[in-house]
This record gives C-alpha cells, sequence and structure tokens, in this order.
C-alpha cells in the first residue's frame, strides 16, 4: 500500500540528498516483488535511486552492512550473503518507539513468533518467515510490560499469523504479574482445543481481543484451502471467545479458486448466525501472487493466468499483477464483496478500519457483552470508547548527599527497570551530582584542614567524612542547642584523638545549616516538579541524616505522599534484630510509612501490587515466604533520569553474595545465598547498555568476579566488542597466571579490585582469607603485566593485628608498589552484621562508641571490640599508612583528582597499559585496543571461544 509514496520519497531524497545512502525492504519482498520474478528484476533495474535491498529478516543483515561487512557495491542482500540460519528471534532487542509519537496511536506492536505451522493455500507467510519459531513467554513477558511501562499504554498487539502455541503459557505469566495489560493477537479456530476454562485463563491473563481468519462459511472452501477446520468449529470458538466478552475481530476472503455462489452464501448466513459475537469484521478479495503463497505454482500449472495490466505500462507501473483464468471470475469477485459487504451493513457488524469503527464497535459490544476488566488491588480500571487505564502509584526515589558519585546509584536504577515494566511511572534521582548540595562536603573537609592542626588530620577521607555524616544526623535530630554542640566536639575528640575550639564547632555547623537550607530547597522542587503518590529514598550511612530531613520535609510539607526507605544501611548499622533498628523504628522513622529491608525490586512491587500486609511498616524476605529474586530474569537498571555523563562510569551486577566466609564481611548479611547470572546475559546487558548510554566503561558490582570471569572474558572475545570493565577479584591461584590475565584483558577487563586486606600471612589466617603474601603479590604482578590495572583494599586495625603485622603490610606495599595502581586503606569498624561477630563478642565483649546522651542525635549507636588494637593505635596505623603511600606516590584514595593521578602514573610504569578513565570517557571516541592484544597458544588451549577453532582465527577476525 505504501509503495508508490515510498518509492516517490526515495527519488526526492536522491535527488536533494545525493551524498545519503538509501536502502529499503519488507514484506513486498514476499509477494509481489519476490526475488526471480519478473516483477524484482524490473524493480531492481528501474530504481537506480535506491542504493541497498534487504530480503529477508533484516536485523542482522542490516547490521553486517553496517558494520561493512557486506560489499557497498552490491545492490540486493539476502541471508545467503551472510551465510546466516534463520534470525534466532529469543535474542531479538524490544522495539524501539522513542522517535514515534506513540501517543496518536491505539496500540503498541510486538511479537512473540515467527513464522506459522500450518500451511493454508493463499498464505505468504511460511515464504515469508520460513520456519516457524517462538520466542520464550517469559521473556514475551518482559517485553510487554516494559513496552507498556516506557510508553504508556495498555493496549499491545502481537503482530504475528498466530499465538495458538504459546497463548495459554503467556496468559498464566501475565495473571501472575497482574499489570493491567491487554493484548491481542491471531488466534486460530481450532474449536477442539479451546473450551470455556482456556478462554477464562486466556481473560483473566489479560488477552481481549482475538483476530480470527475465518475466511469461508464453506466447508468444502475450508478444505480447498487448508484450513484444517469446519464452519462449525469456528462458529463455536467464536460463541466461547464472545461469551467471556473477549472481542473476535474477523476476516473474510471472497473469491477464493472454486468458489461458486453456493459456498459464498454459506458464508453470507455464516456473519448472520453469529452476528451478536462478531465484534467487527474485514472482508477481502482473492488476490493471486504469481510467488509467494503456498499454492502459487499449483494454482498457476492447474488454471493458468493472464495479465492484468497491459505491458505497455510497466515501465511507469513496475508491477505486474496476474488473475487465475478460473472461476470465480474478477468482475464475479466485485460483485461478492459488495453484496457482503451490504449484509455486514444489515447486521451492524461495524467493519474495520477507522478510529471511528472501533469507538462504534467499542459501544456495540459493551452493550451485547458488557465486558470490563476485572477491577483489583483498589485500582480504578477503566475500558470503553478504546481506551484502558489503570491507576497506579507514581513514585520518585532517590539517593541523596553523601555519597561519592563515581557512578550512578545502582539499586534504585535497578528498581526503576524493574517496575517500569509492570507499568508504574516511575523517575529516579541522584542529588550527589548536584554541585550546590555536594559542595559542602568539600566546604566541611577543607575547613577541618585549614583550622585543625594538620598532624592530628590523617585518612581525612574517612574520619572527616565520619564526623561530617554523624553531624548531618544530629542536625536533623537535635532538640537542645548545647547538647548538640556538644556532641560535635565529642565527634572530633573521638574520630581525631584532639580537641576543636568552639569557634570551629560554630563555623562547621553553619556550613551544615546552610546544606539543610538547600537541600528543603532541592526537595520540594523536585517533589513539587514530578507529584509522586510514593516518594523515597535508598539510604546509606552518609546519606542518613539528609535523608531523615527529607522525611520530615515531605510529610510536613506534602502529607499526602506515602513514604518509604530502603538501602544498604539495613544491612550494617540499621540491621533487623539490632538495638539499632529496634530504637530507629520505634523512636525515629515517625516520618516513614514504609521501609524494605532486603531485595527491593521484588519486595517494593509486591507491596505495590498488594500482596503485601498493608498493616506492616517493615517487610523484609520473610514476606516472600523467603523466595528471593531470581537475577536472571532482573530488568536493565534504567539510567535514563539521571546525567549519565557526569559519571565515569556505569554499574552492572553479575552475582549476589559470597561463597567465601571472610572474618570482617558483611556480604552474607546483604545476601543470604550466592547466585550468578549466565554471562552471556551480562555480556548482553553490558552491550545494550554500551549502545543506550554511549559509554564503554563499566563496573560489575559484585563481591568477586571469579567465578564466571573466564566465561565473561570468552564471551566478550567472541562477540568482538570492546567494553572495559572493572570489579572485585580475589588473588586466587588462577590469577596468578599470565595467560589468564591475557586472556580477560583481551576481553575487556580493565581494573581488578583486589581484597588485598594483610601483609601479614598470620592476619590473612585470621582473616580467613585463605591465600598468602606470596600469592597476592604473584596475582599482582601477573594482573600489571598484562596492563589491568590493579586496586588494592587493605584493611587496619583488624582484630589481633600488631605492630609486627602492619609493618609487614607496609613492607609489602613498598616491595610491590609498581604492580600497584591503587591503595585504598581501610580502618577496622566492628559490625553486629560481620561473619566473625558474634565469635568476637563472645571471645572480648564490647562497647560503646557513643555515651547514651547523645544516641537521639546520632540515631545509630556504634560498638567497639575490647580488643587490641585500641582506638589510638588504629588511627597511628593509619597516619603511618597514608605516608608510606606518599612516599612511594601510589594514589590512595578515589577521588576523581586521585584517580586522574594513579592514572598517569600506572601508564609510565606499564607500557601495555589499559587506557585511561578519560580516554574512555570521551563520547566521540570509541576505544578498541584491547581487541588488538594477541592471544598466545597457551591462552587459547585453556579457554575455549565457540565459533573459533585456533588462536590464528581470534587473533586474525579481530585484527
Amino acid at each position: 500500500g505504501n509503495l508508490a509514496s515510498s518509492l516517490f520519497a526515495y527519488k526526492i531524497v536522491k535527488q536533494k540528498y545525493p551524498g545519503i545512502r538509501t536502502i529499503t525492504g519488507g514484506g513486498v519482498f514476499a509477494n509481489e516483488l519476490y526475488p526471480g520474478t519478473e516483477n524484482f528484476n524490473r524493480f531492481i533495474s528501474h530504481t537506480d535511486y535506491i542504493d541497498s535491498v534487504f530480503i529477508g529478516e533484516s536485523e542482522l543483515l542490516l547490521l553486517k552492512y553496517l558494520e561493512g561487512e557486506l560489499p557497498r557495491s552490491q545492490k540486493v542482500f539476502t541471508l545467503q550473503d551472510i551465510q546466516s540460519e534463520l534470525f534466532d528471534i529469543s535474542s531479538a532487542p524490544v522495539p524501539d518507539y522513542c522517535d514515534i509519537e506513540v501517543e496518536n496511536y491505539y496500540s503498541l506492536a510486538t511479537y512473540g513468533s515467527r513464522g506459522c505451522p500450518f500451511t493454508c493455500s493463499f498464505c505468504t507467510e511460511t515464504v515469508q518467515w520460513g520456519k516457524f519459531r517462538k520466542k520464550n513467554v517469559h521473556a514475551l513477558a518482559d517485553e510487554l510490560v516494559f513496552l507498556s511501562g516506557k510508553y504508556g499504554k495498555k493496549i499491545i498487539m502481537l503482530g504475528e499469523s498466530l499465538i495458538n502455541p504459546y497463548i495459554t503459557e503467556l496468559a498464566v505469566e501475565m495473571k501472575k504479574r497482574n499489570t493491567g495489560i491487554l493484548w491481542d493477537g491471531c488466534l486460530r479456530a481450532d474449536y477442539a482445543e479451546i473450551d470455556e476454562n482456556a478462554v477464562q485463563t486466556w481473560k483473566e491473563g489479560g488477552f481481549f481481543q482475538a483476530r480470527i481468519g475465518v475466511e469461508s462459511g464453506s466447508e468444502k472452501i475450508l478444505s480447498l484451502m487448508n484450513k484444517k477446520t469446519t464452519p462449525d468449529k469456528i462458529a463455536g470458538t467464536i460463541k466461547l471467545l464472545a461469551a467471556a466478552g473477549i472481542k473476535t475481530t474477523t476476516y473474510w476472503l471472497i473469491g477464493h479458486p472454486e468458489e461458486n455462489e453456493d459456498d459464498f452464501n454459506m458464508s453470507m448466513n455464516l456473519v448472520d448466525k453469529l452476528k451478536n459475537d462478531i465484534y467487527d469484521l474485514a472482508c477481502l478479495p482473492f488476490f493471486y501472487s504469481i510467488k509467494g503463497s503456498i499454492k502459487s505454482d499449483e494454482w498457476m500449472s492447474h488454471y493458468g493466468i493472464k495479465p492484468l495490466y497491459n505491458d505497455k505500462y510497466l515501465d511507469i507501473l513496475l508491477i505486474q499483477r496476474w488473475i487465475l483464468q478460473s472461476q470465480p471470475t474478477p468482475e464475479e469477485i466485485n460483485s461478492r464483496v459488495k453484496r457482503f459487504i451490504d449484509k455486514i451493513k444489515c447486521t451492524k457488524i461495524p467493519l474495520l478500519y477507522t478510529i471511528n469503527d472501533l469507538y462504534n464497535a467499542d459501544i456495540r459490544w459493551e452493550k451485547l457483552h458488557n465486558y470490563f476488566p476485572d477491577k483489583k488491588n483498589n485500582q480504578k480500571a477503566v475500558y470503553s470508547n478504546t481506551k484502558m487505564a489503570i491507576e497506579k502509584p507514581k513514585l520518585l526515589i532517590g539517593l541523596l548527599p553523601f555519597w561519592v558519585p563515581l557512578m550512578p546509584p545502582l539499586g534504585i536504577s535497578l528498581i526503576k527497570g524493574n517496575l517500569i515494566n509492570y507499568g508504574y511511572n516511575t523517575t529516579v534521582f541522584d542529588a550527589n551530582i548536584e554541585a550546590e548540595l555536594w559542595q559542602t562536603y568539600h566546604q566541611y573537609l577543607d575547613f577541618l584542614k585549614k583550622q585543625m592542626n594538620p598532624e592530628k588530620l590523617y585518612n581525612l577521607n574517612q574520619r572527616g567524612f565520619a564526623v561530617l555524616k554523624n553531624h548531618l544526623t544530629a542536625y536533623v535530630n537535635k532538640s537542645d542547642e548545647t547538647e548538640y554542640l556538644q556532641a560535635i566536639e565529642f565527634l572530633i575528640r573521638q574520630y581525631f584523638f584532639c580537641r576543636a575550639e568552639n569557634h570551629i564547632i560554630t563555623e562547621l555547623n553553619k556550613i551544615i545549616t546552610a546544606f539543610f537550607i538547600q537541600l528543603e530547597n532541592y526537595i520540594c522542587s523536585l517533589v513539587t516538579a514530578h507529584a509522586p503518590d510514593i516518594a523515597g529514598f535508598t539510604v546509606y550511612d552518609g546519606s542518613l541524616g539528609a535523608s531523615l530531613f527529607a522525611y520530615k520535609i515531605i510529610k510536613t510539607r506534602f502529607p499526602h505522599i506515602t513514604t518509604i526507605m530502603g538501602g544498604g544501611i539495613f544491612t550494617t548499622s540499621l540491621h533487623p534484630g539490632s538495638p539499632n533498628f529496634s530504637y530507629f523504628t520505634d523512636n525515629q522513622a515517625v516520618n516513614i510509612d514504609k521501609i524494605f529491608v532486603g531485595e527491593g525490586e521484588e519486595l517494593l512491587l509486591q507491596y505495590l501490587e498488594g500482596h503485601l500486609d498493608p498493616g506492616k511498616k517493615v517487610y523484609d524476605c520473610d514476606d516472600l515466604q523467603g523466595r528471593e529474586f531470581d537475577i536472571c530474569k532482573s530488568a536493565l537498571p534504567d539510567f535514563t533520569d539521571l546525567k549519565i555523563r557526569s559519571y565515569y562510569n556505569i554499574p552492572v551486577y553479575g552475582s549476589r553474595g559470597c561463597p567465601y566466609n571472610c572474618s570482617f564481611c558483611a556480604e552474607k548479611a546483604i545476601w543470604k545465598t550466592y547466585r550468578r547470572k549466565v554471562p552471556a546475559k551480562i555480556a548482553w546487558e553490558i552491550n545494550s547498555m554500551s549502545e543506550k548510554y554511549n559509554t564503554q566503561l563499566f563496573t560489575i558490582n559484585d563481591s568477586l568476579l571469579n567465578p564466571y570471569i573466564n566465561e565473561l572474558s570468552a564471551e566478550m572475545i567472541k562477540n568482538q566488542k570492546s567494553f572495559y570493565w572493572d570489579g572485585p577479584l580475589r588473588a586466587d591461584i588462577e590469577v596468578c597466571n599470565p595467560d589468564h590475565t591475557l586472556f580477560w584483558r583481551k576481553g575487556g577487563f580493565y581494573n581488578a579490585r583486589i581484597g588485598a586486606e594483610s601483609g601479614s600471612g598470620r592476619m590473612l589466617k585470621i582473616m580467613n582469607k585463605r591465600i598468602s603474601p606470596e600469592q597476592l603479590a604473584s596475582a599482582l604482578q601477573a594482573l600489571s603485566g598484562s596492563g589491568i590495572k590493579t586496586t588494592t583494599y587493605w584493611v587496619i586495625g583488624h582484630p589481633e593485628e600488631t605492630d609486627a603485622d602492619f609493618e609487614q603490610t607496609l613492607a609489602f606495599i613498598s616491595e610491590n608498589s609498581d604492580y600497584i595502581y591503587e591503595a585504598v586503606g581501610i580502618p577496622f569498624e566492628y559490625h553486629k552484621t560481620s561473619v566473625n561477630s558474634v565469635g568476637w563478642e563472645k571471645t572480648w565483649g564490647t562497647s560503646t562508641m557513643f555515651p547514651p546522651e547523645f544516641l537521639d542525635l546520632f540515631t545509630v549507636q556504634k560498638w567497639l571490640l575490647n580488643t587490641s588494637p585500641a582506638p589510638e593505635v588504629l588511627y597511628r596505623r593509619e597516619m603511618k599508612f597514608q605516608e608510606c603511600l606518599k612516599k612511594i606516590h601510589i594514589p590512595y584514595s578515589s577521588t576523581f583528582n586521585s584517580l586522574y593521578i594513579a592514572d598517569k602514573r600506572w601508564k609510565a610504569l606499564h607500557k601495555n597499559s589499559v587506557p585511561s578513565m578519560g580516554e574512555l570517557n570521551s563520547p566521540d571516541i570509541h576505544v578498541r585496543e584491547n581487541l588488538d592484544i594477541l592471544l598466545p597458544q597457551s591462552s587459547f588451549e585453556k579457554f575455549m571461544i565457540p565459533g573459533f577453532t585456533s588462536v590464528q582465527q581470534i587473533n586474525a577476525a579481530i585484527v
């Protein structure tokens, strides 16, 4: 239908913009322009204004063309040109409608299958798509909810030949999700396979309209068509569907070969019989295609054909059409179509396809069948005049200061990615990238540095931050000004072992006061602009004060908004069952309506869907009957609301939990069991986000990469894409092997974040690290030898660490300095959720850090183990650690400036270094240097890559 207008547009483009390459494809090449026919050859020779023609499934064809793997001199491309089997639709991306004004359309469209397992005589489906293939139903359901959430449409058409092979499975899945999405599709009327129970299941799962190819009311014609059904079966199916309120759109084919007047009248009678059970109708005159339909060749041989147009017009028309020399004649077909339409008008069945037709069809159908979707969970359901809207709460979720904004917040972005798939309008934000708010961090620490004795202010980034975050919380909770100022003086003395003069505390308080004035304006503007029904924050220790303040502002200024809270703070400082948690929920959470402890994707969704007890305040995994979230089915994190260029890299994750039990670690408290994704899924996620956000640099936010780093690297090499990714790596034996590290480097591994912890073998055993200093040194050498950065983390002051143990750590760092990209010293903190916390408390006992009179101000109490090293000894070790790093020029904090210095140093030390962060953060440059690395034979023998039979093939393919 759009061939003429398309050809005109191609001509205009070539005339006005001759430098633009023009391409075409589409369903016309499955019938009227079928390859090899006179029509096709004429089309190719007469369209010099079209540069390239793609025939078949073009997702892969066009990609190969764009990537330069197909010759530009060639005009026609088919799957044979890339020696490809049919496209794997299960790996197809979701349709992207971002460039289309979807509000102008009745529905969105996607598909669950291609091809057809049946062979109806007139159909071109098998010729167009080849063998029948269908998507995984769970993935298709994900696609429906994603499209609905992203584009705000509640009706989605499945645009394929038939949905019978998976309709029941999809309906069951969609019913579980309770999204309110309505979907329709082509249904084959096999009455024997359809009963009341099946139809009810479909309806409950959101199936609301069946598009049925009735074709004829004559059993003889249905047999000639090879429909494998009867008029009675068709009628039974339509009546079952209509009885359930499911719309029935029917298609009728007029003038099939050998159709006589009796056959035609049988179709008219069937329409009359079903007039109250048919929602709307389309009648189509039989059209013969010389190629494309199942019986084209057989009909041509049996009946013969004659051209419709005179040959002298073909240079203008391009396409010849043929008529079968059989009954009925074209004149008879036209007469029957007219009579059929007149009959339809008498029955008052609407004819397709204008919006007004659909409007009238809805009014008639509601009168006949009174069908409205179920109203559940107090959600208002509206279904009339072709519109459906389920009013779901609008969410605003964010992260408040202070959290170093090296990467966008992953947790809330995963929650958004999941919720929009279920139709929830969700906005996320990160206040840490707002310069006006973040400057408080620098003002506070800079003032401390200038006013206090510099010899007393070591590890300012961590200890100064500890003072700042507790100061923020105290400001929000203060009721007595004198007590509040005394508490700030106590904080400085506790963390820096020196007193602060009154004027210093006064100035610090001015900085904090100014921050909260700015924060109030920011929160009020944000809430006013987005008008959410639900607002909340993901909270960490550093953002607790700002979050408590924001909850108070929201409840005061916008009392109708439901406030929610989640975040990492519930795995450490506010872990359920701890005294802190009880105190917090009983005394300081008055402005928070709901608290979610655990994996927020599932918990929050179940709350919103009405599946959790509305009377509770705190929800955790017990409310899901202990069921853990299936991370293999997780949605992509959605960063679209965030200023993505404000960050260095993009976070993803490949696993949750940890199979190890290091003494000080709280990972087990965060994630109960170890679970990981299939590496192919991780690679796909990285590729998808690279395309969406135009970035190459990723951080994998796991506890460790070791269980799947080989497979992920192989997947990256196989895909021949250049992405750079870092993540935590345990210094196991295989990390000491240069064959392994070079293989990872070629796969894009960028920075190994290694929990080195100590240079003392004795301490490593106490920590249950299961590595030795010698093994750690070997791992660092292998990684740095391949150019991979090594960010190392060191626990200072672990229980039982002696001066001698600590000196061994400093000696180890000095001896291996050339192999260490960055070193981060972390003073030991006791948490009640650490692996060894119960045993430590039994052995040594604990004492509180904050006096009882200050607990109301600081919200969370901290505990100290009654063992060595003492707090002041720990602080002196932090000083020595920092001095050691300065002496050997190793950066020791993950600030933007220190990372720049670290990159410069690493480049000078290692000529084969990975690119700098600056190089990888240019949106205009795509770095591919890792693909140029040549693997040795020994690497290939260890790691088999699918699709490659030799290391020479890998190296040649990529180079």
